[in-house]
């Protein structure tokens, strides 16, 4: 089977990871993946197409700086054309709109992962109702959390269309633990304190303010901690100046990602919205015992408290007392962190992921020929 991978991308967050392991396991398999990232001129290079290539994946990169790129669609409907492709499978709303108006009368099978939409402006918000518009029209539509499959089936997407997916992590990346003084050696943390840390976007959804507000309350009470943020985004300026007095560690994007969880004790995820974060999924494979915002599949990851301390969103008291919880209590960490590594990779691998696809792509396409 020939597949077509296609995001718009300006980085390298979940998304572009849950669409590289897919391509990924698919090629290892043998069908042939190809990835397609569309960019904007400011954006140069795609991180998602070096990593891609770094597997010998075949990649395509397509600059578009135009909201609304004819030329743009033109070269990408011709591409499609040309090489024979099986079946399309997009991952986000842009990609969602090039594959939409590309296709017409071309008879090839589309897919779509609905990863979340983020309504934090007007702006977001009409893209958000406008992708939910355009994916009546693709034949099946994968959610990565209960809660996207039931806002899918909600704005009137046809139930049957709509499948759940839970994303997957190559765990063989996560097998070998790196060499936790080396870690910290290499970022720089002093290797007697105790380590918490998190890894995302920084963005307002991510939630990183109420876990230094967090960070704030447990300084009172112990001097032997410190805290590690991983990623980069466009509150990073804001988030620096917050965190200017505390022990907080900011390192920006890492591409070998393992370094940061080896470093850590203990895990935080505060996020005020998710489908189903890969990051904690990779925090849980590295053995690191998590606390996480108790929104989008998380509590089902974690069976609500069995593999993880969860906590509501926005609640900086209720974080700090779960930090200071497992601080205080070495053998729950051990406990947490065993179970939740058993957990994924009973229930989180990309091999899994990989192979729920291929059975949605092989549906499809039967259904076409």
């Amino acid at each position: 089977m020939r597949i077509l991978q296609v995001i718009s991308t300006l980085g390298f967050y979940g998304a572009e990871n849950v669409l590289l392991e897919i391509a990924r396991e698919h090629q290892r398999l043998g069908h042939e993946s190809i990835v397609y990232g569309f960019s904007n001129s400011k954006f140069l290079p795609i991180e998602l197409l070096k990593r891609a290539g770094e597997v010998k994946l075949q990649t395509v990169q397509q600059v578009c700086d135009k909201k609304l790129d004819i030329a743009c669609l033109m070269t990408f409907r011709n591409f499609i054309r040309h090489n024979k492709i099986d079946v399309i499978h997009s991952h986000n709303y842009k990609s969602n709109f090039f594959i939409f108006f590309s296709t017409v009368g071309l008879g090839i099978p589309c897919v779509s992962t609905c990863h979340n939409w983020i309504d934090t402006s007007s702006k977001m918000k009409f893209y958000s109702t406008l992708d939910k518009i355009i994916l009546k029209h693709f034949d099946k539509v994968i959610a990565v959390s209960n809660l996207i499959a039931r806002e899918l089936v909600k704005t009137g997407v046809d139930r049957k269309k709509v499948k759940l997916i839970s994303n997957g992590i190559n765990l063989n990346k996560f097998a070998t633990r790196p060499d936790r003084a080396d870690a910290r050696k290499r970022l720089g943390i002093p290797f007697e304190r105790k380590i918490i840390g998190t890894v995302g976007r920084l963005t307002s959804e991510k939630g990183h303010i109420y876990l230094i507000n967090a960070a704030k309350v447990i300084l009172k009470e112990r001097e032997d901690v410190c805290f590690l943020i991983v990623g980069d985004g466009p509150l990073r300026h804001n988030l620096e100046r917050q965190a200017s007095d505390l022990p907080f560690y900011f390192t920006g994007v890492l591409k070998d990602v393992s370094t940061a969880y080896a470093a850590m004790d203990i895990f935080v995820l505060p996020s005020l919205t998710e489908g189903l974060p890969m990051v904690l999924l990779e925090a849980m494979a590295s053995g690191v015992p998590v606390i996480a915002s108790k929104v989008g599949d998380i509590p089902d990851v974690l069976e609500n408290g069995r593999y993880g301390i969860l906590v509501e969103p926005e609640r900086e008291d209720e974080l700090a007392n779960a930090i200071a919880t497992l601080l205080q209590d070495g053998e729950k960490r051990k406990n947490y962190a065993k179970s939740g590594l058993s957990r994924v990779k009973a229930n989180y691998s990309s091999a899994r992921m990989a192979e729920n696809y291929l059975q949605i792509y092989r549906s499809v396409t039967d259904n076409t020929g």
